[in-house]
C-alpha cells in the first residue's frame, strides 16, 4: 500500500511547482467511509506517507478492490500587484488593496487590523518604530504621529483606508518585526501563517466564490482577507462576504406577513379574519 501510494504521489505531482498543495482522499465502498488528510506540500506528503497509511486504514474491514483514492492538488498563488476587477456585490463588504508593489499581504493584514482590532495593532507598533519610518510617516504633516507610543488616531486610521504612504510604512515595518522578507514575486500563504504566528492573530483567507482556503489557530483577534488572481484585500464584513445570513433572510422572505406560515399564502384569496383573536389571514397556503 505505501509503495503504491508513494507512486501515486510521484506520478500525480509531476512538474507541479514547489508551492502546490496536496490531499489524499480514500473512500471505501464497503462501508462509505472516506478519510481524508489535511492540505501538505509535497515534501510533508510524502514523508508522512507511512503516518497517514496507519492513521486512515482498517485492515479489519476494507480490501484493496474496495477502495478509491483521490489526489486533490491545490496551486497556491503568491500575493502581487493589483491587476483585476472585483464583482460589484462584493465591494460593499471590501476594502481593496491598490497596490504597485508586492506588499498586498502585509498591507491587507494592516489595514484588516486597523478595522478588526486597531488596540493589536498599536501594541504591534509600540516602541517597534524605526526613526526612518517615523520620518517617512510624519513626512509633511502638520499633526505628528504617535504610532511609537502605541497610538494611532481615527484619521491615521482613515489613511490606511485610502491607501497613503502610512499604510506602506506600516506594511513594511511589519515585515522587519516578524522577519520575513518582501518576495518579489508576492508572498503565499506560508508567509500567511509565518506572521499570524508570529503577531499571535487569527488570519482567515477567501476566495471570490466566498469558500475559505486558509484558517489559522482560532485567536479572538481576526483578520479576514480576500484572495483573488494573486493578490489579497480586506473583507471589512465577512458575514456579508460570505452570506452566511443568506438562507434566513430567504427564510423571512418567504413567510406569510399575515399569518408568519413559512410559505407564503395565496395573496389574491381575500382576508379571513379570525372571530377569536381578530387576526386576518389569507384564505389558503400555497
Amino acid at each position: 500500500m505505501h509503495t503504491v501510494l508513494q507512486e501515486l504521489i510521484d506520478n500525480m505531482t509531476t512538474g507541479l511547482p514547489e508551492n502546490v498543495k496536496l490531499q489524499i482522499s480514500l473512500e471505501n465502498d464497503r462501508n462509505d467511509r472516506i478519510s481524508q488528510t489535511k492540505l501538505l506540500n509535497k515534501t510533508d506528503m510524502i514523508s508522512k506517507l507511512t503516518d497517514w497509511i496507519v492513521l486512515f486504514i482498517d485492515y479489519y474491514d476494507m480490501k484493496p478492490e474496495d477502495l478509491t483514492f483521490k489526489l486533490l492538488s491545490v496551486y497556491i498563488p503568491t500575493g502581487a500587484r493589483v491587476n483585476r476587477i472585483i464583482p460589484v456585490d462584493s465591494k460593499r463588504s471590501l476594502i481593496q488593496i491598490r497596490n504597485k508593489d508586492t506588499l498586498c499581504l502585509s498591507r491587507a493584514i494592516v489595514l484588516g487590523l486597523a478595522v478588526h482590532g486597531r488596540e493589536k495593532l498599536q501594541v504591534i507598533f509600540k516602541n517597534n518604530i524605526t526613526g526612518d519610518e517615523l520620518n517617512q510617516i510624519n513626512k509633511s504633516r502638520q499633526r505628528k504621529s504617535h504610532i511609537y507610543d502605541g497610538i494611532i488616531s481615527d484619521s491615521e486610521k482613515k489613511y490606511l483606508i485610502q491607501g497613503r504612504k502610512f499604510q506602506e510604512v506600516l506594511a513594511k515595518a511589519l515585515h522587519r518585526i516578524c522577519s520575513i522578507p518582501i518576495r518579489q514575486s508576492g508572498n503565499d500563504l506560508q508567509d500567511a501563517k509565518r506572521f499570524e504566528q508570529r503577531l499571535n492573530i487569527e488570519i482567515q483567507i477567501y476566495n471570490l466564490e466566498s469558500r475559505r482556503i486558509y484558517k489559522g489557530k482560532e485567536n479572538p483577534v481576526k483578520v479576514y482577507i480576500l484572495m483573488t488572481e494573486s493578490h489579497y484585500d480586506v473583507i471589512l464584513n465577512v458575514a456579508g462576504f460570505t452570506c452566511v445570513n443568506k438562507d434566513r433572510h430567504k427564510s423571512e422572505y418567504n413567510k406569510c406577513k399575515a399569518c408568519k406560515n413559512k410559505t407564503k399564502c395565496n395573496a389574491n384569496e381575500p382576508y379571513i379574519t379570525c372571530e377569536v383573536c381578530n387576526k386576518f389571514f389569507m384564505a389558503k397556503h400555497v
